[in-house]
């Protein structure tokens, strides 16, 4: 016998999916008056996002949301490097293309079934807009479960892919602030140049349950024992949504005080200048940098980053053509490049870099890995792993190059070193058995310290890590920043704390990011 709570429960799910559907049906239908356009049309949606939703839990594991309307402009103007990285994108446009194409066709060849005359129009347009009215009450009502921003998959599964896309519309308006900054306390003593790299998809490929050439990580296996701290690092996605991790990082904020409406950052959260990590180092005199491997302007990145307090931002359109992989500049020409700055540089420096070259992992001439690859590894999977070994490789050597040049300097500088997500390498991880969920950190300094600490913590508590392993003193928040991770461990996903006084941290940290900054 079923009972009343699995019926309850079926009811309620059953509405959370049927509902934005038959909403957008009558849209449709009141708008052009032809019921089998606004039918096959609203079929031809629904199974797009049930497509959509499944290839992006499992390329990304997070489901099909809202934000995602807003990368629309990036596709277009970027539509290269999606075509480039997104497994089965070019199906999904072909699908989107004939959507479209059947949705003309039968709009023309139908005829109308409603009153076409001004006053038919006129009620048409009011009552479509008593619908859209309707429609905004019920999304800002509570009428599913709640959203577990930690667990945004469950969600899915208990409200369904439409209830769960509808249940997240009202997050893509995030209320905007004005940031104002008090004068910084003076800084006294050395104030050492600080570079952070953020890693294009590189996890600790040593952490494999299989032999990996030992020559791949033979540099950060080096710079980790010299390390201040090095660990497991927990981050904010997986397989993609890099600037989720970017963002945490530079606001010191765990994504679960923002998650879902703040899920892409820099379209929802970056309108209006926030604190951040470059914006306090640049009220002590650094010379804040930007530099990433997409081009500036992709997601958003350039305006959000000024508005995060970087003075200067460069992207891929200030690289050269040549020597890059996959169309983005590669490791080597970062390096390059920072080498650059590094001899132009007079102030403190602050320099912050993302690379691409780890997110391609298709064939390539000539990049099939010395050592082959491990022998568990069918020969298809371990071709595409070995070209990901490759450019792992590449990293590792940037490692090396840099921190050989910091020694060679003479001056005090600080190097951090993260990646930002695992990489989608499904094959792999299918024929293994196993799946990563965390990256790696590295946090190294010259002259050398004899502090050594390892263990695990959240990309959101790294710069507040970076600001102690520099001795530089942290404003309010990152002192927040501080204080909460000491009482949280792998991230944000065991703390010891209630919810009132987890919501009390969230509700300071996020009035000192987005709101009034006087405190020190």
């Amino acid at each position: 016998m079923v009972s009343a709570g699995r019926v309850v429960a079926v009811t309620v799910f059953l509405f959370a999916n049927l509902t934005p559907l038959a909403f957008f049906f009558l849209l449709v239908f009141l708008t052009c008056g032809r019921p089998r356009c606004a039918g096959l049309l609203t079929l031809l949606i629904a199974g797009a996002m049930v497509a959509v939703n499944a290839l992006l839990l499992a390329l990304v594991h997070t489901p099909l949301m809202p934000e995602y309307l807003l990368v629309v402009v990036d596709l277009v103007r970027h539509f290269d490097l999606y075509w480039r990285t997104v497994p089965g994108f070019g199906w999904m446009v072909a699908g989107f293309c004939a959507t479209l194409g059947i949705g003309l066709a039968i709009a023309r060849c139908e005829p109308e079934k409603l009153p076409s005359g001004p006053l038919a129009m006129l009620l048409r347009g009011v009552v479509v807009g008593v619908l859209v009215g309707c429609g905004s009450l019920l999304l800002q009502s509570d009428p599913w479960s709640p959203v577990d921003p930690d667990d945004l998959p469950a969600a899915v599964r208990s409200q369904g892919v439409f209830g769960f896309f509808a249940r997240m519309l009202p997050g893509l308006h995030w209320p905007a602030r004005q940031l104002t900054t008090a004068t910084p306390p003076a800084w006294h003593g050395p104030r050492p140049d600080i570079f952070i790299i953020q890693s294009e998809s590189l996890f600790d490929i040593e952490t494999m349950p299989i032999e990996i050439p030992k020559e791949t990580f033979k540099n950060i296996r080096k710079i980790r024992r010299e390390s201040v701290w090095h660990g497991p690092l927990n981050v904010p996605a997986w397989g993609a949504n890099t600037y989720r991790t970017e963002f945490s990082f530079l606001t010191g904020l765990p994504m679960a005080f923002v998650h879902p409406s703040g899920y892409h950052p820099y379209a929802t959260l970056t309108k209006q200048p926030i604190h951040s990590l470059a914006r306090m180092l640049s009220g002590h005199g650094y010379r804040t940098i930007g530099i990433t491997a997409a081009p500036a302007a992709f997601l958003n990145t350039d305006p959000a980053w000024r508005n995060m307090g970087f003075a200067t931002i460069l992207g891929a359109e200030d690289f050269s053509s040549s020597g890059r992989v996959a169309g983005y500049p590669s490791d080597r020409q970062l390096t390059e490049r920072i080498v650059t700055i590094l001899g132009q540089a007079e102030e403190p420096l602050l320099l912050f870099v993302t690379t691409m070259e780890n997110h391609h992992h298709g064939p390539e001439e000539n990049t099939r890995f010395d050592n082959g690859w491990p022998g568990r590894l069918s020969e298809e999977t371990g071709i595409v792993f070995s070209h990901y070994l490759n450019h792992a490789a590449q990293a590792d050597r940037m490692v090396g190059e840099l921190t050989s040049l910091l020694r060679q300097r003479g001056r005090p500088a600080l190097l951090a070193f993260y990646g930002d997500h695992p990489p989608p390498l499904l094959p792999v991880y299918r024929e293994l058995n196993w799946t990563p969920t965390d990256t790696f950190f590295l946090i190294w300094s010259t002259p050398s310290t004899t502090t050594r600490r390892t263990g695990a913590t959240g990309v959101w508590s790294l710069a507040a890590a970076i600001l102690e392993a520099a001795g530089l003193p942290p404003d309010a928040h990152f002192r927040q920043v501080a204080e909460l991770a000491t009482r949280c461990e792998q991230g944000f996903t065991h703390c010891r704390l209630t919810m009132a006084e987890k919501n009390r941290y969230r509700d300071a940290m996020l009035e000192n990011v987005f709101g009034i900054l006087q405190k020190h």
